[in-house]
């Protein structure tokens, strides 16, 4: 991009301005939602639970992260009512998909409808 005139350092500089606006803003109305935050959120678990909900559906697709977090979230409310060790359950799900499809869900079902119309 720096070749055609574009100056690349601004975009990314744009990019991040923007999409740190929007969490603080998204960390803001959270506070607001629920009148009570506590240090629990900074937890690494949480970081790590986000991080999962990425790579879960898709980190190259801009529909994969919400059906990750949608999947985890779902999840984590189906195990936790049944044991309190529900990280547990998210570590295997990570294993999983990073065996079997390490381009996410989103990827890996673009992967199956390729081959369906491939043979």
């Amino acid at each position: 991009m720096l070749a055609l005139g574009y100056n690349v350092w601004r975009y990314k500089l744009v990019a991040f301005v923007l999409a740190a606006t929007f969490a603080g803003l998204a960390g803001c109305l959270y506070v607001y939602y629920n009148r009570f935050v506590s240090p629990d959120y900074l937890h690494v678990a949480r970081s790590a639970e986000v991080l999962l909900m990425v790579i879960l559906g898709g980190a190259g697709t801009l529909i994969g992260p919400a059906i990750g977090a949608a999947l985890i979230v779902l999840l984590q409310n189906i195990v936790s009512g049944y044991t309190e060790r529900w990280l547990i359950v998210l570590g295997v799900v990570y294993v999983l998909v990073a065996l079997l499809a390490p381009r996410g869900l989103v990827g890996f079902v673009g992967d199956l409808h390729a081959k369906k119309a491939g043979s």
